[in-house]
């Protein structure tokens, strides 16, 4: 699937309220990103995460699907170091979508909540 060159995994999804954020570790080595020419892979902005740099802050950022800002975690690259728990427990089921910003580093997952 697309998700192939996002920087972060997250777990459980489908989530009962809490969610689990991960930086993928050597991501340069998946085979789908050594398939492609550096040419394609700076034309699409989500294959370039794999070599893009992360910043000293990461952003988490909820959204329902009619783009209202529920939530947004602000943590320093240090809190990051093996997995990051991002609280959902106020959230009601249904589909959003987390935006994680780090420096050059922006992607969207969609998320399903079922409690």
């Amino acid at each position: 699937g697309s998700d192939v060159f996002l920087r972060f995994s997250i777990y459980p999804n489908p989530t009962d309220g809490n969610l689990n954020l991960k930086e993928k570790q050597n991501v340069s080595s998946s085979k789908n990103a050594n398939s492609l020419s550096r040419s394609q892979l700076s034309k699409n902005s989500t294959s370039s995460n794999l070599n893009s740099n992360l910043g000293n802050n990461i952003t988490l950022e909820l959204y329902n699907m009619s783009g209202v800002l529920l939530k947004r975690d602000v943590l320093k690259r240090e809190q990051f170091s093996e997995k990051y728990q991002f609280l959902m427990n106020n959230v009601g089921n249904g589909i959003y979508n987390l935006k994680i910003i780090s420096g050059q580093v922006n992607e969207t997952h969609r998320i399903i909540v079922e409690k």
